[in-house]
């Protein structure tokens, strides 16, 4: 994993603006979005500022963030793009303006990045395109003569999440506060500001003009995710994209998903669906561990799952485990010994797994299931939600330490009826799937594809959850973890 920056905005520094939403993307699905301005406007083609916010899913492929122009040939498209190497590159069709040499791969940070045009210049040695990141210059490039003009706002369609020109090569990552600004050249600080205390970068609202192509994406209408709130009226054309998709997985609450990094690097093991949903190792009779990006040390926390596809025959292992456990154990599944550094439920052959001092119940397609960590007492807690195939004879139940229908989660430092969690140093989540397995759906609470009704929220309103979480029990988000954590 590489080294974290120090200003990666993790969302758990205090402001005064919240950014309530965010549209996740997923290359699977083919989801993107598109809008073709009504007559080309040149001032704005020359000069220009594109703001946003994003949060990576899934690395090593080329996906395209933005594509301005719908046709090959110098200066007749733009475009930005993460590199199958996970580099950023910004481009017309015939050159690259600018490429970093640092890669991003932090999937547990929300990167700001902003790219300046202006070749509205008294000279052609003079600098035309900037790159900034987290509000740190990344890049800078002089090559083009004055008075060039760009495919922004030119009368040809605009793309987000994928390349029209290539037809293809689709995102996978979480967008917020997508600001496209015509005619002006914009400093990072119109939309984000370094934390006084910190260091941190972080989000403020942009309160200026947008010109007449400009545009501004909050996605916080659910009925309209492609809805310009800047006035214009410059409203994208959705494609397989739906309510569904709307997160509250933002720059100012970032929640936990699923980290691709942690892994091991000859798996195909899947994660889809904003690092929600994670599939079966097809091919193979080895068992693949994934887990989480936020590890604590302290707090309550809630998190549900649904099986998808969990069959009879098939193997799942899901629960919490020791972040030492995730350096070497992500080619293995989860072992049910507090010396080993995991526990978890388990399926096997839809047995109760027999172990020496674990005890769980059967999961089947369909299940959902509640996973409570209490971080503070050392103790976790496991219960089944709902289920279409569960036996009468175990129902909804509370998984216990002796498999009686005993555990509390509310039991605080008695931990009656907990599952004891005695390693070292932080807790995580984690997920391990063998061979042809079906799926399992996590739900953090900021985004999920659970069908089930989601009516709950933990006691700060944050999370989407299908059960109301036990007193005292919070969403893995960084505003949670800021209070409790």
């Amino acid at each position: 994993m590489e080294t974290l920056q120090r200003t990666a905005n993790r969302g758990s520094i205090s402001t005064g603006f919240d950014i309530d939403n965010s549209l996740k993307f997923e290359s699977d699905n083919s989801e993107r979005m598109s809008f073709t301005p009504a007559s080309a406007v040149a001032s704005e083609r020359r000069k220009h500022t594109i703001s946003f916010w994003i949060k990576r899913t899934e690395l090593g492929s080329t996906q395209y963030i933005y594509e301005w122009g719908g046709s090959e040939g110098d200066y007749l498209r733009n475009f930005l793009r993460f590199q199958s190497d996970d580099t950023l590159r910004y481009a017309t069709s015939y050159n690259t303006i600018i490429n970093t040499t640092r890669v991003f791969r932090d999937t547990s940070a929300w990167y700001h990045i902003v790219i300046q045009t202006d070749t509205v210049q008294s000279s052609n040695s003079d600098t035309k395109f900037w790159m900034y990141v987290n509000g740190e210059l990344e890049g800078s490039f002089t090559g083009f003569n004055v008075n060039d003009t760009m495919a922004f706002a030119n009368n040809s369609q605009h793309d987000i999440g994928f390349t029209s020109v290539d037809n293809g090569a689709y995102g996978n990552y979480y967008l917020a506060e997508f600001n496209a600004v015509g005619g002006l050249k914009l400093a990072p600080t119109e939309f984000g500001e370094f934390d006084e205390d910190s260091g941190i970068w972080k989000p403020k609202a942009y309160t200026g003009s947008y010109g007449t192509n400009g545009f501004y994406l909050d996605f916080s209408d659910s009925a309209n995710l492609g809805d310009d709130a800047s006035g214009n009226g410059n409203n994208f054309t959705l494609t397989n994209i739906t309510s569904a998709d709307q997160a509250t997985d933002t720059p100012t609450n970032n929640f936990c998903t699923m980290n691709p990094l942690l892994q091991n690097p000859s798996a195909i093991t899947p994660m889809t669906e904003g690092a929600t949903f994670i599939t079966g190792y097809i091919s193979s009779t080895n068992w693949e561990s994934r887990f989480g990006t936020v590890p604590v040390t302290g707090g309550k926390w809630y998190t549900e799952l649904k099986a998808d596809g969990a069959k009879y025959t098939n193997n799942i292992f899901v629960g919490y485990c020791g972040t030492e456990y995730t350096n070497n154990h992500y080619n293995n599944h989860l072992v049910f010994n507090g010396a080993e550094g995991a526990l978890a439920i388990y399926s096997f052959n839809g047995d109760i797994y027999g172990g020496t001092g674990v005890h769980g119940f059967r999961i089947y397609d369909g299940d959902i299931v509640a996973m409570m960590l209490d971080a503070d007492n050392g103790a976790m807690y496991f219960k089944r939600l709902a289920g279409p195939n569960s036996d009468a004879s175990e129902g909804t139940i509370t998984w216990s330490r002796d498999g009686t229908n005993t555990a509390d989660p509310t039991s605080g430092a008695s931990k009656t009826g907990a599952q004891i969690v005695d390693w070292d140093g932080a807790t995580i989540v984690a997920v391990s799937v063998g061979n042809n397995v079906g799926g399992i759906e996590m739900n953090f609470g900021g985004y999920n594809i659970i069908s089930n009704t989601q009516s709950y929220t933990d006691e700060n309103g944050y999370g989407s959850f299908v059960m109301q979480p036990p007193t005292g029990y919070y969403a893995l988000c960084t505003k949670n973890l800021a209070e409790y954590g």
